[in-house]
């Protein structure tokens, strides 16, 4: 609760490397959203900041975990959060989606796509939101699109799911996908 409680409490957290232990928090799996929440408060109170260390390699693969967590619970808990971190922050959205050369494509969505079979119906819309934002923020789209078989995915959602709202959503992402156009 640090993180939230003033300005003053902040300014003494970026003095002692604060965001880094938030980020280091995410690995742990009792603190992970609790630390979320406050790199969250903390992001939109300072953007820049916050945003600095969250777009960084070691930020980047920490938001993966959270993404990565094999506990249920907190995921349903942090998946609101995470959509709201990428919608503020337009380079923390680009360092996520960024597409590494060695691998060929984002983690972070790789691991994004895995969560979209998710049985709750709510993640799954969350989810395709955040697919969104990556989309419509990525340098290249028609590469992540191609990168990760995004098509085939949303068009599987956009016929098959059980949640009608996720088809809903799923169904304009799906053809802007086709069209290669940003949504």
């Amino acid at each position: 609760d640090i993180a939230k409680a003033s300005k003053r409490a902040r300014a003494e957290l970026k003095q002692h490397r604060g965001v880094q232990f938030y980020l280091s928090l995410l690995s742990v799996p009792y603190w992970q959203v609790q630390a979320l929440d406050a790199l969250l408060v903390w992001l939109q109170d300072e953007p820049s900041h916050v945003a600095k260390q969250m777009e960084g390699a070691f930020g980047v693969a920490q938001l993966q975990v959270v993404v990565e967590t094999k506990n249920n619970a907190s995921f349903v808990n942090m998946i609101e959060m995470l959509l709201k971190i990428l919608y503020n922050s337009p380079p923390v959205n680009r360092a996520l989606g960024r597409i590494r050369p060695e691998l060929g494509t984002s983690p972070f969505v790789s691991a994004l796509v895995a969560r979209l079979q998710h049985p709750n119906a709510l993640v799954r819309k969350t989810t395709i939101s955040i697919l969104r934002l990556l989309y419509e923020h990525h340098q290249a789209p028609k590469m992540l699109v191609e990168k990760h078989r995004l098509e085939p995915v949303m068009r599987a959602i956009k016929d098959h799911d059980p949640g009608v709202r996720v088809q809903q959503m799923a169904s304009p992402l799906h053809r802007s996908f086709e069209s290669h156009d940003v949504v």
